[in-house]
């Protein structure tokens, strides 16, 4: 993920050098990037809760044996656990 920043914010700077009126567009990029990180993050435990929800009720009331459903809502209680650290590494 670090080289993707590097990247962009290089390629912004150069934009500011050779583009008239892009100045200021690699702070813009550095301010931006750290939100959008954070929407992504949300997006993705917000699907994931979703994701494990529907899987639990289909689970809930198909029929399976005890152990069976056992062992799939232990998986998902772990994999609940789990959603918090679903997160970008500092940059």
């Amino acid at each position: 993920m670090a080289l993707v920043r590097d990247t962009v914010r290089s390629q912004a700077t150069l934009i500011e050098y050779y583009q008239p009126g892009a100045q200021g567009l690699s702070q813009i990029w550095d301010e931006f990037l750290p939100d959008w990180l954070h929407e992504v993050e949300a997006f993705a435990e917000n699907y994931v809760t979703d994701a494990l929800d529907i899987i639990e009720d289909v689970w809930s009331t198909s029929g399976a044996n005890h152990a069976q459903l056992q062992s799939v809502l232990e998986t998902i209680r772990r994999l609940r656990l789990q959603i918090p650290n679903m997160r970008f590494p500092d940059l």
